[in-house]
Protein backbone atom coordinates (compact mmCIF):
# COMPACT_ATOMS: atom_id res chain seq x y z
CA UNK A 1 0.00 0.00 0.00
CA UNK A 2 1.00 3.77 -0.58
CA UNK A 3 2.24 4.10 3.26
CA UNK A 4 4.22 0.66 3.44
CA UNK A 5 5.88 1.85 -0.41
CA UNK A 6 5.94 5.41 1.25
CA UNK A 7 8.33 4.07 4.38
CA UNK A 8 10.41 1.34 2.39
CA UNK A 9 11.26 4.57 -0.53
CA UNK A 10 14.75 5.07 -1.01
CA UNK A 11 15.61 8.84 -0.66
CA UNK A 12 18.81 10.67 -1.16
CA UNK A 13 18.84 14.44 -0.49
CA UNK A 14 22.02 16.45 -1.38
CA UNK A 15 23.34 20.08 0.14
CA UNK A 16 26.07 21.86 -1.75
CA UNK A 17 27.12 24.71 -3.41
CA UNK A 18 26.25 26.00 -6.70
CA UNK A 19 29.29 27.55 -7.40
CA UNK A 20 32.84 25.91 -5.78
CA UNK A 21 36.64 26.78 -6.12
CA UNK A 22 38.83 24.85 -8.87
CA UNK A 23 40.99 22.04 -7.87
CA UNK A 24 39.96 22.30 -3.80
CA UNK A 25 38.28 19.92 -2.41
CA UNK A 26 34.01 20.35 -2.57
CA UNK A 27 32.38 19.26 0.66
CA UNK A 28 28.49 18.42 0.59
CA UNK A 29 26.01 16.78 2.36
CA UNK A 30 23.63 14.43 1.86
CA UNK A 31 20.74 13.04 3.60
CA UNK A 32 19.72 9.63 3.06
CA UNK A 33 16.85 7.11 3.83
CA UNK A 34 16.81 3.25 3.09
CA UNK A 35 20.24 3.30 1.54
CA UNK A 36 23.52 1.32 1.77
CA UNK A 37 25.91 2.17 -1.07
CA UNK A 38 24.86 4.63 -3.40
CA UNK A 39 27.05 5.91 -6.22
CA UNK A 40 27.26 8.99 -8.00
CA UNK A 41 28.86 10.38 -11.28
CA UNK A 42 30.15 13.76 -12.17
CA UNK A 43 29.56 15.28 -15.98
CA UNK A 44 30.90 17.83 -17.39
CA UNK A 45 29.16 19.79 -19.80
CA UNK A 46 29.66 22.41 -22.43
CA UNK A 47 27.79 25.76 -22.44
CA UNK A 48 25.72 24.46 -25.09
CA UNK A 49 24.41 20.72 -23.59
CA UNK A 50 23.97 23.30 -20.67
CA UNK A 51 21.37 24.94 -23.04
CA UNK A 52 20.18 21.92 -24.09
CA UNK A 53 19.31 20.92 -20.61
CA UNK A 54 17.33 24.23 -20.45
CA UNK A 55 14.89 22.58 -23.26
CA UNK A 56 14.28 19.42 -22.07
CA UNK A 57 12.59 18.01 -19.10
CA UNK A 58 14.63 16.79 -16.07
CA UNK A 59 13.60 13.07 -17.00
CA UNK A 60 14.56 13.36 -20.72
CA UNK A 61 17.64 15.28 -19.60
CA UNK A 62 18.93 12.69 -17.38
CA UNK A 63 18.56 10.11 -20.51
CA UNK A 64 21.12 11.86 -22.46
CA UNK A 65 23.42 12.54 -19.45
CA UNK A 66 23.67 8.85 -19.13
CA UNK A 67 24.53 8.62 -22.30
CA UNK A 68 27.32 10.58 -21.79
CA UNK A 69 30.75 9.58 -20.45
CA UNK A 70 31.41 10.02 -16.38
CA UNK A 71 34.22 12.17 -15.84
CA UNK A 72 33.83 10.63 -11.92
CA UNK A 73 32.40 7.63 -10.70
CA UNK A 74 32.12 6.78 -7.38
CA UNK A 75 30.37 4.60 -4.26
CA UNK A 76 29.76 6.32 -1.23
CA UNK A 77 30.28 3.64 1.89
CA UNK A 78 27.08 4.02 4.11
CA UNK A 79 26.91 2.33 7.37
CA UNK A 80 23.29 0.77 7.21
CA UNK A 81 20.67 1.32 10.07
CA UNK A 82 17.53 -0.36 8.83
CA UNK A 83 15.40 1.88 10.57
CA UNK A 84 13.63 3.91 7.80
CA UNK A 85 14.71 7.20 9.16
CA UNK A 86 16.63 10.19 6.98
CA UNK A 87 20.19 10.10 8.24
CA UNK A 88 23.04 12.83 7.23
CA UNK A 89 26.90 12.49 6.74
CA UNK A 90 28.91 14.74 5.06
CA UNK A 91 30.81 14.04 1.95
CA UNK A 92 33.57 14.94 -0.03
CA UNK A 93 33.65 14.87 -4.01
CA UNK A 94 37.08 15.21 -5.94
CA UNK A 95 38.64 18.12 -7.16
CA UNK A 96 37.62 19.49 -10.18
CA UNK A 97 38.71 22.29 -13.12
CA UNK A 98 36.93 25.34 -14.25
CA UNK A 99 33.45 24.24 -16.15
CA UNK A 100 29.87 23.52 -15.57
CA UNK A 101 28.84 20.01 -13.75
CA UNK A 102 26.29 17.95 -12.97
CA UNK A 103 26.03 15.17 -10.24
CA UNK A 104 24.06 12.12 -10.53
CA UNK A 105 23.12 9.82 -7.62
CA UNK A 106 21.98 6.50 -8.09
CA UNK A 107 21.06 3.99 -5.22
CA UNK A 108 23.10 1.29 -6.76
CA UNK A 109 25.57 1.01 -9.54
CA UNK A 110 23.27 0.36 -12.29
CA UNK A 111 22.21 3.90 -12.83
CA UNK A 112 18.38 3.06 -13.98
CA UNK A 113 16.64 5.23 -16.79
CA UNK A 114 13.62 5.08 -13.77
CA UNK A 115 13.55 8.16 -12.09
CA UNK A 116 12.62 5.82 -8.71
CA UNK A 117 16.15 4.69 -9.05
CA UNK A 118 17.78 8.24 -9.34
CA UNK A 119 16.97 10.11 -5.76
CA UNK A 120 18.93 13.29 -6.75
CA UNK A 121 20.77 15.26 -9.35
CA UNK A 122 22.34 18.83 -9.19
CA UNK A 123 23.75 21.19 -11.48
CA UNK A 124 26.79 23.02 -9.87
CA UNK A 125 29.83 25.20 -11.86
CA UNK A 126 33.65 25.90 -10.37
CA UNK A 127 35.25 29.10 -10.78
CA UNK A 128 37.43 31.75 -9.41
CA UNK A 129 34.41 34.11 -10.55
CA UNK A 130 32.10 36.26 -8.62
CA UNK A 131 30.28 39.31 -9.63
CA UNK A 132 28.48 41.88 -7.85
CA UNK A 133 25.90 44.70 -9.21
CA UNK A 134 25.14 47.66 -8.13
CA UNK A 135 23.52 51.35 -9.44
CA UNK A 136 25.92 54.28 -8.97
CA UNK A 137 24.50 57.55 -10.71
CA UNK A 138 22.03 55.70 -13.07
CA UNK A 139 24.52 53.54 -14.00
CA UNK A 140 24.71 49.57 -13.73
CA UNK A 141 27.90 48.52 -12.90
CA UNK A 142 29.14 45.01 -12.28
CA UNK A 143 31.98 44.58 -9.94
CA UNK A 144 34.08 41.07 -10.80
CA UNK A 145 35.88 39.67 -8.03
CA UNK A 146 38.22 36.71 -7.30
CA UNK A 147 36.06 34.24 -5.51
CA UNK A 148 38.05 33.10 -3.04
CA UNK A 149 40.38 36.37 -2.54
CA UNK A 150 37.57 39.14 -3.00
CA UNK A 151 40.34 41.04 -4.55
CA UNK A 152 39.05 43.02 -8.70
CA UNK A 153 39.71 40.72 -11.65
CA UNK A 154 40.49 42.48 -14.59
CA UNK A 155 40.42 41.20 -18.61
CA UNK A 156 37.23 39.32 -17.55
CA UNK A 157 34.77 39.49 -20.51
CA UNK A 158 31.60 40.16 -19.15
CA UNK A 159 28.35 38.77 -21.61
CA UNK A 160 25.33 41.08 -21.73
CA UNK A 161 22.66 38.84 -23.25
CA UNK A 162 18.73 38.16 -23.39
CA UNK A 163 17.32 34.50 -23.27
CA UNK A 164 14.26 34.40 -25.63
CA UNK A 165 11.76 31.84 -27.02
CA UNK A 166 12.55 31.13 -30.77
CA UNK A 167 9.31 29.88 -32.03
CA UNK A 168 11.19 28.63 -35.74
CA UNK A 169 13.76 26.32 -33.25
CA UNK A 170 10.76 25.65 -30.43
CA UNK A 171 13.59 26.73 -28.49
CA UNK A 172 15.00 29.06 -26.02
CA UNK A 173 18.06 31.02 -27.41
CA UNK A 174 20.68 33.77 -26.30
CA UNK A 175 21.17 36.62 -27.83
CA UNK A 176 24.42 39.24 -27.34
CA UNK A 177 23.20 42.44 -26.46
CA UNK A 178 26.87 43.83 -25.60
CA UNK A 179 30.03 42.54 -24.68
CA UNK A 180 32.68 44.44 -22.01
CA UNK A 181 35.48 43.72 -20.94
CA UNK A 182 36.76 44.38 -16.84
CA UNK A 183 38.84 47.21 -16.31
CA UNK A 184 41.76 47.26 -14.10
CA UNK A 185 39.41 47.61 -10.74
CA UNK A 186 37.31 44.49 -12.21
CA UNK A 187 34.46 47.24 -13.22
CA UNK A 188 32.58 47.49 -16.40
CA UNK A 189 29.32 49.92 -16.58
CA UNK A 190 26.51 48.43 -18.76
CA UNK A 191 24.57 50.83 -21.06
CA UNK A 192 20.94 51.22 -21.17
CA UNK A 193 19.22 48.07 -22.17
CA UNK A 194 15.88 49.57 -23.08
CA UNK A 195 14.27 48.33 -19.49
CA UNK A 196 14.42 45.03 -20.88
CA UNK A 197 15.52 42.05 -18.22
CA UNK A 198 19.15 40.49 -19.45
CA UNK A 199 21.65 37.94 -18.28
CA UNK A 200 25.74 38.19 -17.35
CA UNK A 201 28.03 35.39 -18.38
CA UNK A 202 31.87 35.67 -17.24
CA UNK A 203 34.39 34.50 -19.37
CA UNK A 204 38.45 34.46 -18.34
CA UNK A 205 40.63 31.93 -20.33
CA UNK A 206 39.44 28.40 -19.38
CA UNK A 207 37.35 30.06 -16.79
CA UNK A 208 33.38 30.97 -16.79
CA UNK A 209 30.51 31.84 -14.63
CA UNK A 210 27.28 31.40 -16.12
CA UNK A 211 24.60 33.41 -14.13
CA UNK A 212 20.85 32.26 -14.10
CA UNK A 213 19.57 35.69 -12.73
CA UNK A 214 17.68 38.32 -14.30
CA UNK A 215 18.93 42.03 -14.37
CA UNK A 216 17.11 45.32 -15.03
CA UNK A 217 18.92 48.41 -16.01
CA UNK A 218 16.33 50.69 -14.31
CA UNK A 219 16.24 49.05 -10.89
CA UNK A 220 18.29 50.60 -7.94
CA UNK A 221 19.02 47.80 -6.19
CA UNK A 222 22.17 45.76 -5.69
CA UNK A 223 22.41 41.94 -6.54
CA UNK A 224 25.02 39.37 -6.62
CA UNK A 225 25.80 35.63 -7.44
Amino acid sequence: NSIRSQILRKELQLKMKSVVLPNQDITSNISYKNLTNPNYRIYKLSQTELEDFNDKSAMDFVKSLLKKRPIVENQIDILEKNDYQFHSMDINLPKLECGTYFILFSKDDKFSHKMEELPAFHYFQVSRLSFVTTKENNDFVVYVLDRESGLPVKDVNVNIFKRSYNYNKNKYVNTTIKDLTTDENGIVKVPNTSHNAFHINLFKDNDMLLSDSHFYNYKNENSGR
